[in-house]
């Protein structure tokens, strides 16, 4: 609703990102972190409330085209957040840290028995792959978006684990004890998914999109 309003003392519409970025060249750094700040903070309330209950995952759906697409969509909020994060690391201060500390909370740190999307996102990724061993046929097109997102996963897993030591600022409340990057599934079984997916390819046991039902 408040993308339509209209702010009273700026006349500029809410959550217009080009307001946000009215800075002179010499705060080039910190316009691109308000960038993809901004880009955060709208793709991901425009996708998932507070508690991400839009997951199909929270609903306990098996339909495994739905899973994917939520993963996508986890998936690109995510790679944000971590653009947020590294954006960080080359402008530093006050702001910039608290934004950052607002991200790390939302996407990677459990709280309060409120699952961070990192959380969501590997245990919807962990139920799509079971889905896939138990039925042992995948549908071509699928097969492809499922590789893309474990790729995907493997290669942002240590940028996850690695976000507890990108906040040297002395404030900094987040402790290794709270940050859980483990991987459900471990990195082993993403690897054993690909390969297992591998062979069923060349067992020709891969469905095309062709004979696939609608």
């Amino acid at each position: 609703m408040l993308r339509k309003m209209t702010h009273t003392r700026s006349r500029s519409a809410y959550f217009k990102s080009a307001k946000l970025l009215e800075f002179e060249p010499r705060d080039f750094e910190y316009r691109v972190f308000l960038e993809k700040y901004a880009a955060f903070v709208l793709d991901r309330f425009a996708c998932f409330s507070g508690r991400f209950g839009e997951s199909p995952m929270l609903g306990s759906t098996s339909d495994p085209r739905r899973l994917v697409a939520s993963l996508k969509t986890m998936g690109r909020i995510l790679d944000k957040a971590i653009q947020v994060v590294n954006a960080h690391e080359r402008i530093s201060n006050g702001v910039t840290l608290q934004c950052t500390e607002l991200i790390v909370r939302d996407c990677f740190l459990a709280r309060n028995k409120r699952e961070s999307l990192w959380q969501v996102f590997c245990n919807t990724l962990a139920q799509l792959l079971s889905n896939q061993q138990q039925h042992g046929l995948v549908e071509e097109n699928l097969a492809r978006n499922t590789q893309h997102l474990l790729k995907w996963t493997l290669r942002v897993s240590p940028a996850v684990r690695a976000l507890v030591n990108v906040h040297p600022h002395p404030s900094h409340s987040l402790s290794q004890e709270n940050l859980d990057p483990s991987l459900d599934p471990s990195e082993a079984e993403l690897w054993s998914h690909l390969s297992w997916m591998a062979k069923k390819k060349r067992g020709a046991l891969v469905l095309s999109d062709a004979v696939s039902p609608r």
